[in-house]
């Protein structure tokens, strides 16, 4: 049986044709086998909707399944990033005002004063001890309200930023 043709998406595109530099490429792939050694990587670079490279190493090809973790920050990132280029998302908004549950979660009234660049960055000091922007913690509990925030920003159902 005859394999369906690639999708305009796969297809690898010379790197020029989308302004980046195939010199500085290579440099890059040079790079991650380097700091990667033997260990399993993958990789893809596209812009503007084209793949311009695709690299596996340490075993891995393009048929290998990756086990990946804490994926949804990475999407809050890019939205966060695309809401601000677009007007939509503003970082220095109290989160509390797109999210109230933020507050009543926590039933601590300083919580009211918390961003959404607090949230974002692991510095909201919520359901914790410390006082909003002070503290670097890791806290996954502020990811997500920083999700609830970005997604009420954007409108999307049930406060999801990706609904299942």
């Amino acid at each position: 049986m005859k394999a369906p043709p690639m999708s305009p998406f796969e297809l690898p595109v010379d790197p020029r044709r989308v302004g980046m530099s195939e010199a500085r490429l290579v440099e890059t792939k040079d790079w991650i086998e380097r700091q990667t050694g033997s260990k399993p990587y993958g990789c893809l670079i596209v812009r503007h909707g084209s793949i311009v490279a695709e690299w596996y190493g340490g075993g891995f090809s393009a048929r290998s399944l990756f086990e990946i973790g804490s994926i949804r920050k990475s999407f809050n990132s890019a939205l966060i990033g695309i809401g601000i280029q677009r007007g939509i998302v503003d970082l220095t908004a109290r989160a509390a005002d797109w999210w109230p549950d933020l507050v009543s979660l926590s039933n601590d009234r300083a919580d009211d004063a918390i961003t959404l660049h607090q949230l974002a960055s692991a510095v909201s000091g919520w359901l914790t001890s410390d006082p909003p922007g002070t503290v670097f913690r890791y806290n996954n509990a502020a990811f997500t309200a920083a999700e609830r925030v970005v997604a009420r920003m954007y409108g999307l159902p049930r406060d999801e930023i990706a609904p299942g």
